[in-house]
């Protein structure tokens, strides 16, 4: 390790800092990170990400490791990826959201150090996680295959069917201008007003497609509704198997059911 003094006159901004250079070595600084993809500063703290240790904490500087989240076996105390890129941290949160590369987007929560994996099979267009802006409430993702924003706990998305082209995304590509957010990639630039996201909230009503009912033996049977349009139900039933539909085709392949 090496430090550098920088002086000059009162004109120069650097002047009375100093620029740390760690540099790894298994005898003298071996906990030093061999490597950094992403780095984020909470307080005192630098959470570092990179492919040999995936997630690690210092504190003050780079010489004083208090942690590491290398997956242990459990994913609900430790970061089951091996490839952790960007790091993004929500203060009003207390929230640590990291992105992966195959993995999709973990969520780390820093009250009691427990994490959460969002990964496509739950919304997200890649498990890929490249970007990060946080603006409004809302946290937009790049994922390589289109953007995805969290809002009130659901995974939502802007994709073709908004119009954003397919392209191949700079991994620094979410940028804010005003009220637009550009999407950069290799052979284009473009762009949406987040506040139009507004307008596009759609309200879907649910409506019953096919119910089934199963008795104690398992056997099945159509359930119909009378002319008032209530379901009765016998008392054998014990099981009902229920078929829903919403009346909004816009992107109504993510309505989420719970």
């Amino acid at each position: 390790m090496e430090t550098i003094d920088i002086k000059g006159d009162d004109k120069n901004i650097f002047s009375d800092n100093k620029i740390m250079l760690y540099e790894y070595n298994e005898l003298l600084n071996k906990e030093v990170p061999r490597g950094f993809n992403d780095i984020e500063k909470i307080e005192d703290l630098f959470y570092v990400t990179n492919e040999e240790s995936g997630l690690s904490v210092y504190k003050n500087d780079f010489n004083s490791l208090i942690e590491n989240f290398s997956f242990n076996g459990d994913s609900s105390n430790s970061l089951a990826s091996s490839s952790p890129t960007k790091l993004m941290y929500i203060n009003d949160k207390n929230m640590l959201y990291i992105g992966s590369i195959g993995s999709g987007l973990f969520e780390l929560n820093l009250t009691n150090k427990t994490f959460k994996n969002i990964r496509s099979d739950q919304g997200l267009l890649s498990n890929n996680v490249y970007d990060f802006l946080n603006l409004n409430g809302r946290l937009y993702v790049q994922s390589g295959s289109g953007v995805n924003y969290l809002e009130n706990n659901l995974v939502k998305n802007i994709n073709i069917e908004d119009g954003l082209s397919n392209d191949i995304f700079h991994k620094e590509s979410l940028h804010i201008n005003n009220n637009n957010i550009y999407v950069s990639g290799d052979n284009t630039l473009q762009r949406f007003n987040f506040t139009d996201l507004d307008s596009k909230q759609s309200k879907f009503n649910i409506s019953v497609f096919n119910l089934i009912g199963v008795d104690e033996f398992n056997k099945k049977v159509i359930v119909s509704k009378n002319e008032d349009g209530v379901y009765n139900i016998d008392y054998k039933i014990k099981t009902l198997l229920v078929d829903l539909f919403p009346d909004d085709i816009y992107k109504s392949e993510q309505v989420q059911y719970f």
